[in-house]
């Protein structure tokens, strides 16, 4: 299913030179001083194992120490709600890919940094077992439990001022911005904030010039998706905030809102569809073996159209869920 929020975050730091400012902001001086920059590239996405269904996260990366001895697997999480399994999630991931690592030759020492960009609200990072029971009850445990360190960017926590101020390209303080203010925002507010961050817009608009990137196509795209302004109102603001391409034929600030129209409509029309057959699909099940558990709910809402189609063709020869469930994983 189509998120606004993941879509935009993982075409922005889908970026290596993005998101290698990022990462280097969060490092800081002394850590990424250790990396070899010019090595670092994707290393997989949404890349799980058979036993990993729902241990996914967005981006990893990899980059290799200077000296050669190691490499860091940066693991790049983003949440939008509170979500009580994100601890584990990340856990078993970091696991995962551990396991890997020692499986390729030559063998190298690795290190997994796993990274969590929330907003939206947050919850405490506990696992699950822990986030399950009283604290007067799993208080006495949690020592016993395994646990990963989780470098967590709480937008939420973060002012403007702070965000503005980071050693970032425009197009990620646009993109860090933009999901911390912009979802449900009024007309007057969305337009008071392209005003704020119209030195951003101008500085992204000539960056992707130079990289021959669409970055500031995909921050509108965003904006017209996760709220009500009138794109005519917008329209206006580009213009006012991009005036070199003022009087053209067809001028950026036309051309941008028109792809943030185009994709907004395909993908709601592709997120209204995987939604219907979803909730079809979930109806038909629990008629026939009853209530869902959590992680088959999950699964339903994560698959493809073609997952959904094998799920349903093998749910008419299935005499149990197990069996519905037992081809790829969504």
């Amino acid at each position: 299913m189509v998120i606004p929020h993941d879509t935009y975050l993982l075409t922005i730091f889908g970026d290596p030179r993005l998101f290698a400012a990022l990462l280097r902001h969060h490092l800081g001086e002394e850590l990424a001083a250790k990396l070899d920059w010019d090595s670092l590239c994707r290393h997989g996405e949404r890349h799980t194992g058979l036993r990993l269904q729902s241990g996914v996260v967005d981006l990893v990366y990899s980059i290799v120490f200077l000296d050669r001895s190691a490499r860091l697997l940066p693991c790049f999480e983003h949440r939008s709600t509170p979500h009580h399994d994100i601890h584990d999630t990340l856990l078993r991931y970091t696991v995962h890919l551990l396991h890997r690592s020692r499986r390729e030759r030559p063998p190298l020492p690795t290190f997994v940094l796993a990274m969590l960009l929330s907003h939206g609200g947050s919850r405490p990072l506990l696992p699950r077992a822990a986030a399950d029971t009283p604290p007067s009850q799993h208080e006495p445990w949690l020592r016993f439990q395994p646990r990963v360190e989780i470098l967590v960017d709480a937008l939420d926590a973060a002012s403007e001022a702070a965000l503005r101020v980071r050693a970032l390209p425009p197009a990620a303080k646009l993109a860090l911005l933009a999901v911390r203010s912009l979802p449900g925002l009024d007309r007057d507010s969305t337009l008071a904030a392209l005003d704020r961050w119209a030195d951003l817009l101008v500085a992204a608009d000539s960056e992707d010039q130079q990289y021959d990137s669409d970055h500031l196509a995909q921050f509108f795209w965003y904006m017209l998706m996760v709220n009500e302004t009138p794109a005519e109102d917008v329209q206006m603001a580009i213009e006012n905030h991009l005036p070199k391409v003022r009087g053209t034929l067809m001028t950026t600030g036309e051309k941008l809102l028109e792809r943030g129209r185009v994709e907004g409509r395909v993908e709601g029309r592709v997120e209204g569809l995987l939604a219907g057959r979803a909730a079809t699909l979930r109806r038909l099940l629990t008629r026939r073996f009853g209530p869902l558990p959590a992680e088959l709910e999950t699964r339903l809402d994560r698959a493809t159209v073609d997952e959904l189609d094998g799920l349903a063709d093998r749910m008419f020869d299935a005499t149990s869920l197990a069996e519905v469930f037992a081809g790829p994983r969504a």
